[in-house]
């Protein structure tokens, strides 16, 4: 089976598509971190972040640790995720001092440490992503 990480986006593409995530379900295995719960719980639009919530619970995902400890206020962290104060530079290049850069960064790095396909709906990231050597691809190409 595929493995498979999800960019946030994608849930986002899920919704407006309307894609059966039974339909998806099959399709590999899937993964996640804080990062893509953190995203979606502070959507500033609190009934599209239930709508996009509900969607990401309804998805049996594997939960991957972080393994860099950039520091983001609006990252929500649990008790599974030990606190780490070293970020590697092999991702920094996708960060450039951008909140949203940085969080793209983590997700760059999670992915091509655990030789998982990262999935995105973000042509700008998946371009940045290839260029480090991540493989991705875009949400059309497994619905």
């Amino acid at each position: 089976m595929k493995k498979y990480f999800l960019d946030t986006n994608c849930f986002d593409y899920l919704i407006d598509n309307q894609i059966n995530i039974d339909d998806l379900k099959s399709k590999g295995i899937f993964y996640t971190s804080n990062v893509q719960y953190s995203e979606l719980k502070n959507t500033p639009n609190q009934e599209r972040s239930k709508e996009l919530l509900a969607v990401y619970e309804s998805l049996d995902q594997i939960k991957l640790q972080l393994k860099s400890g950039i520091w983001i206020d609006d990252l929500y962290w649990d008790d599974d995720q030990n606190w780490i104060d070293d970020q590697t530079t092999e991702f920094s290049d996708l960060q450039n001092n951008n909140l949203k850069n940085s969080k793209d960064a983590l997700i760059g790095e999670l992915t091509a440490n655990s030789d998982i396909l990262l999935v995105t709906s973000d042509k700008k990231f998946q371009k940045r992503c290839r260029k480090i050597g991540v493989n991705s691809i875009e949400i059309q190409e497994i619905i």
